[in-house]
Order: C-alpha cells, then structure tokens, then sequence
C-alpha cells in the first residue's frame, strides 16, 4: 500500500509587476506545479517535485484574473486550493 494521502497546500501568495503575475505556495510533501486559471485552462510550472512553488506568467495589466492551485504528489494524490483572485 503506497501513499493515498493528497499533499497540503500552504501559504499561497503572489505578487503582480505590471504584465507579469507571480504565484508562490508550499506543500508538506514534493508535488508538482499546476495552476488552472478560471477561463484560461491550466499551465504548469518547470515540473519536477517540489515543496516550494513559483510559477509566472504573462498577463494583462489591468484584467482580472481567478486561479486555483493544483498539486499531484509522486503517487499521483491530488490536491486542489480554493479559487483565488488577482486585481489589478
């Protein structure tokens, strides 16, 4: 029996620099970094598993927009935060 428990996602943040949104998060486990964007579909990180999450992106400076973290630990448990929002 492997590991059934999905990892925790903890201390999520971000910053936004004129055209560019920046996400931040951990997990107590490696995981991988995806993020599903409300409209937009889904874009991930560099890959690889990790315990620390950064990922950017391009976008429009005063759009918007609504994200929620996903994160798959090595034996494929997934986790899923609660929508976020970014406003300009």
């Amino acid at each position: 029996a492997g590991d059934t428990t999905a990892p925790v996602i903890d201390d999520i943040g971000g910053w936004r620099n004129w055209d560019t949104l920046t996400l931040v998060w951990t997990t107590d486990e490696p995981a991988t970094t995806p993020v599903r964007f409300e409209a937009y579909g889904v874009f991930t990180g560099s890959g690889g598993l990790t315990t620390r999450h950064e990922i950017s992106f391009w976008i429009a400076p005063y759009e918007t927009y609504n994200f929620r973290v996903i994160s798959d630990d090595a034996d494929g448990n997934r986790a899923r935060s609660s929508w976020w929002v970014s406003t300009p």
